[in-house]
């Protein structure tokens, strides 16, 4: 799969891509990311116009901040530039809002998401111990 081929859209009303988010989330995080009412926020990345979620990132407005409370993609596409696509996506959404940040969290171990996030501009503002079951989460922010 080539980064080119991959359409991200909105989700829409479609219940069977926020179904296979439900499916990838479950895989990719300890605990749920994805809010039963987030199909309006929800951007998805598909290898195809109609084949299955690849991808999805879950955003959630916070007064002048968007921030994102999920960001997954399938083990069998990363490492193609994906999760860059979804975050340039997420920030072009926030620009549109005229919104003044994207915020997100993420665990402290997490080594590869950090790299991707510094690489798209975000920046460490704090870290947050405790934040999850199994450890300490860094809040990364990147302003716009």
């Amino acid at each position: 799969m080539q980064l080119r081929d991959v359409l991200i859209e909105p989700i829409g009303g479609d219940l069977v891509a926020f179904a296979q988010c439900c499916a990838l989330d479950a895989t990719v995080f300890p605990h749920p990311s994805l809010p039963a009412d987030a199909t309006h926020a929800v951007l998805v990345a598909r290898a195809s116009g109609s084949g299955p979620v690849i991808g999805f990132a879950a955003t959630q407005r916070l007064g002048r901040r968007l921030a994102i409370i999920g960001l997954a993609v399938d083990a069998k596409h990363r490492r193609v530039g994906l999760g860059g696509a979804l975050l340039r996506r997420v920030m072009e959404r926030a620009e549109d809002l005229d919104l003044r940040e994207v915020g997100l969290h993420v665990a402290v171990q997490n080594t590869a998401a950090i790299a991707l996030y510094d690489r798209e501009g975000f920046r460490p503002v704090r870290r947050l111990e405790g934040f999850y079951r199994r450890g300490d989460a860094w809040e990364m922010v990147k302003r716009l």
